[in-house]
Formats: structure tokens, C-alpha cells, sequence
């Protein structure tokens, strides 16, 4: 069962300089992880080449992901800039992170990133509730019709929410495609159980290095989803009156 839970993770790793990927890889290789997201927010295009080159070396899948200061990352640049890296560092990583708004900003950037040979994850990432659960589920249905796999992240003001988050997953094309959870402590537990509702993966950080609020260590991660993946699935008593 192992095995197949650490397809399940995506180990992401966000540094400001290539010495310092250097080593976050490396320790990250003694986790033995199937896939790695490198967050090359903080750095320049050459050093994003290189932190690439240095996670091919590495026998994992790679996600490159470049996140804006306005879904919570650190890049400050404009959509062109920000367009024109990723079709520059599309060829050098399996997956591409790509913010919905640069779909809509440049129809051409998925079938560009396609033909790189890159799968392409379209991402939105709600800092601020602002955005209705309704509103979240029609905007999963757009991205859906855009990419491989849509990523929705949101910040949950109480469990209501947090279950209408997780409600996506009951969506027909969902299984397999979609990656949705809460951000935040008090929300971590939709992490990894997004996994056991049909996400394709989630994402878990070096030992007290998250690259995002809540987010669980990837041992933690792992040892989340075993848990949840054994517990007795509780079915209704049909001859019950």
C-alpha cells in the first residue's frame, strides 16, 4: 500500500537560490518521493534552468510552478514575464502550474506547454473568501475544460465551507483530475483526504518547511493517508426503518 500512497505525493520545495535547491533535493531524496514541486517564485529564468537541471538528476516526476505574490507566492513580476518563463521551463519539467487568469490572459499558453511535452495543472488559489462555493464550482467546470489537472485552493472561514470545498470531488470528471483542499491549520485534514476522495495527488513539505498554510510535512502526509485509507468505511443500514 505504501507504494501507492507515495504516488499520491507531491513533495513541494521552494527556495530562494539554486545551492539552496541543491540541497532541499537532497534531502528530499532520502524521502524516496515519486513526484517534487519546485517553486521557482524567488528566483531569476537562468536560475530556474538550473534548479531544473539539478531535479532531473533526481529519478522523480517534477512539477515546475512559478506562483504570484497575488495567490500567495512570492513572484512580483507581470503575467507576460511570468507567460514567457514557463513556456521557457516547460520543456525541462513533467507538469506545469499555471494561474487560470494567464489561460484567460493568453488562450495559446496550454497547447504551448503541451507541446514542450508538459502536462498542465491550471491553479487557483483563494487568499480571501471572497468567492461563493457556488461560484468555486462553476469556476472548477471552466478550468477543467482548459487543462490536465485543476487545482482549487481556498481559505475556509468555517466547516461549511470546508465541506463545500470538499464537495467538488462529487463531480463526474473530478476523480483523477482534480486536486481541492483548505488552507490553513485548522484545515489540514482536507489534505491529505482529498487523496482519498479521488485527487491524483496532494502536496506535503521538508520537515517543518511548508511551502504553503497547513500544509503537512511529508511524513506527517504520508502517514495521514494510510490512516485514512484503512478506517472502515461506514455503510448505510438499508434494511433499517
Amino acid at each position: 500500500m505504501r507504494s501507492d500512497v507515495l504516488e499520491r505525493i507531491c513533495l513541494s520545495i521552494r527556495e530562494s537560490s539554486v545551492r539552496g535547491f541543491e540541497e532541499k533535493l537532497r534531502r528530499a531524496h532520502d524521502l524516496d518521493p515519486v513526484m517534487v514541486e519546485l517553486r521557482l517564485d524567488d528566483l531569476s529564468l537562468d536560475e530556474s534552468r538550473e534548479a531544473l537541471s539539478l531535479a532531473s538528476e533526481y529519478p522523480v516526476k517534477v512539477i515546475a510552478t512559478i506562483r504570484s505574490v497575488r495567490e500567495g507566492g512570492g513572484f512580483r513580476g507581470d503575467d507576460e514575464t511570468m507567460i514567457k518563463s514557463l513556456r521557457e521551463l516547460s520543456g525541462r519539467a513533467d507538469l506545469v502550474d499555471v494561474e487560470y487568469r494567464l489561460c484567460e490572459f493568453d488562450p495559446r499558453i496550454v497547447d504551448h506547454l503541451r507541446s514542450n511535452g508538459a502536462m498542465v495543472i491550471a491553479s487557483r488559489h483563494v487568499l480571501t473568501p471572497i468567492l461563493k462555493i457556488d461560484q468555486i464550482s462553476e469556476l472548477a467546470e471552466e478550468m477543467r475544460r482548459v487543462a490536465d489537472l485543476v487545482k482549487v485552493v481556498y481559505t475556509a472561514t468555517n466547516t461549511v465551507v470546508a465541506l463545500g470545498i470538499i464537495d467538488l470531488y462529487a463531480k463526474e470528471w473530478a476523480k483523477g483530475r482534480l486536486i481541492s483542499f483548505c488552507m490553513g491549520e485548522r484545515w489540514s485534514l482536507t489534505r491529505p483526504l482529498s487523496v482519498i476522495l479521488g485527487a491524483p495527488f496532494t502536496y506535503a513539505s521538508l520537515d517543518n518547511e511548508p511551502t504553503g498554510p497547513g500544509q503537512l510535512s511529508f511524513t506527517e502526509l504520508l502517514h495521514s493517508i494510510e490512516k485514512l485509507m484503512v478506517m472502515p468505511r461506514i455503510a448505510p443500514d438499508r434494511h433499517h426503518r
